[in-house]
């Protein structure tokens, strides 16, 4: 509801006033984009690990602007078809560090580790 009421005023705004509908969405446009596919790199490493959907779309609310920053990253490395990788990498990272910190939870392979349970 949040996305469509923001390109409501952005479509508003540009009919009222062309350049600032243009800037507007672009901006807009840009940011929502690297959230976007920074989502998308993050979600393939968090499916991985069992976290649960609701984590996981929680997750922008509460990691908005280190997601925004790998989003960011992410799409400049996207113009250089082989550093992709260094991006699937990147968000691999960032889940690790989420979890050492308590943002995301445990996975099942680590509660196994953690009781001495083999997997």
């Amino acid at each position: 509801v949040g996305a469509l009421l923001i390109w409501a005023v952005c479509a508003a705004i540009g009919l009222i006033f062309p350049p600032a509908g243009a800037f507007l969405g672009a901006v807009l446009g840009g940011l929502w984009s690297s959230l976007w596919y920074a989502m998308l790199a993050v979600s393939h490493a968090l499916e991985n690990h069992h976290v649960p959907l609701g984590v996981q779309l929680n997750l922008p609310s509460r990691m908005g602007s280190l997601l925004l920053g790998t989003g960011l990253v992410g799409q400049l490395l996207a113009w250089f078809p082989p550093a992709i990788p260094f991006v699937v990498v990147g968000a691999s990272v960032l889940v690790f560090r989420l979890e050492q910190h308590g943002h995301v939870g445990l996975s099942l392979r680590a509660k196994d580790a953690k009781d001495g349970r083999a997997s």
